[in-house]
C-alpha cells in the first residue's frame, strides 16, 4: 500500500472541521465507478439493509454519488495508506474533503436511497478518508426495522450447519414474529466481539459464542410464555 503524499497530509492538517463532511457508504463502487455516500436520511444517520424496496412517502436523503477524479486520494484514517474503494463495506464511515456546496441539503426520493440511485447528485471530492469498520457499523446495518423481527448475524459455520443449528427456532416464535440468519463477510465478522449477535429493531438482545446460546434464548422465552 502507498502512503499519502506529504502534500496531502499537510493539506488535511490545515483543514478545519467546517471543510469536512462525514457520512456512510453503501459499500464498494457500483458499475459506474460511483460510491454511494449518505450523511443521513429520513430514518436516521445509518444505512440499513432491511429497508423496503417499495415507494416511500415523504422520504429524503442527504446523499451523493462520490466520483474519483484524477487527483482524488482515498486513504485509511489510521494508517494514512491509500486504500481501494473496492474494499469499502456497507455502512462504513467516510469523511470527505472539501464538503460539497450543497452539504446539508436533502434530495427527495421515491424509494430508499440504495434502491433509487439515479436521482442522487454526483460530487468529486479531493480526499476520501476511510474510517475503521466497527462492530456498531455492522450491527446497525443488519438490524431489523420491523418490530417482531429477529436477525442473527455471525461467523464460524457453513450455511448448512447454521440452518441445522437453528432449525428449532421458528417453532418457538410468537405470533407475527420472524427469524432470519446471516453469515458475515470476513471483514465484517472480524469486528464482532462475540461469534453471534441476535438483533431486533431495538438493537442487540443476545451476544453469544455458540449457536446453542442463541437457541437457549428462545427456549427460555418459550418457557416463560408457558408459565
Amino acid at each position: 500500500m502507498k502512503k499519502m503524499s506529504l502534500l496531502a497530509l499537510l493539506w488535511l492538517t490545515a483543514c478545519s472541521t467546517e471543510d469536512s463532511y462525514e457520512g456512510r457508504t453503501a459499500g464498494p463502487t457500483d458499475g459506474f465507478g460511483r460510491i454511494l455516500f449518505s450523511a443521513g436520511d429520513t430514518f436516521g444517520p445509518v444505512i440499513q439493509e432491511d429497508r423496503s424496496r417499495h415507494p416511500l412517502d415523504g422520504y429524503e436523503a442527504e446523499a451523493f454519488h462520490l466520483m474519483k477524479g484524477e487527483e482524488t486520494v482515498v486513504y485509511d484514517e489510521v494508517t494514512g495508506e491509500e486504500v481501494s474503494v473496492d474494499t469499502l463495506m456497507p455502512n462504513q464511515r467516510l469523511t470527505i474533503y472539501p464538503a460539497p456546496d450543497t452539504a446539508g441539503q436533502s434530495t427527495a426520493l421515491q424509494r430508499y436511497l440504495t434502491y433509487q440511485p439515479r436521482f442522487i447528485p454526483a460530487y468529486v471530492p479531493e480526499e476520501i478518508v476511510v474510517h475503521p469498520l466497527e462492530e456498531e457499523d455492522v450491527t446497525s446495518f443488519y438490524q431489523p426495522v420491523r418490530d417482531g423481527d429477529f436477525r442473527l448475524i455471525g461467523r464460524g459455520l457453513s450455511e448448512e450447519e447454521l440452518l441445522y443449528r437453528m432449525q428449532s427456532v421458528p417453532s418457538m416464535l410468537r405470533e407475527r414474529e420472524r427469524f432470519s440468519a446471516e453469515l458475515l463477510d470476513q471483514q465484517q465478522a472480524a469486528q464482532l466481539e462475540h461469534n453471534w449477535v441476535l438483533l431486533t429493531s431495538e438493537g442487540q438482545v443476545v451476544q453469544a459464542d455458540t449457536p446453542e446460546e442463541v437457541v437457549g434464548f428462545f427456549e427460555e422465552r418459550l418457557e416463560d410464555d408457558e408459565t
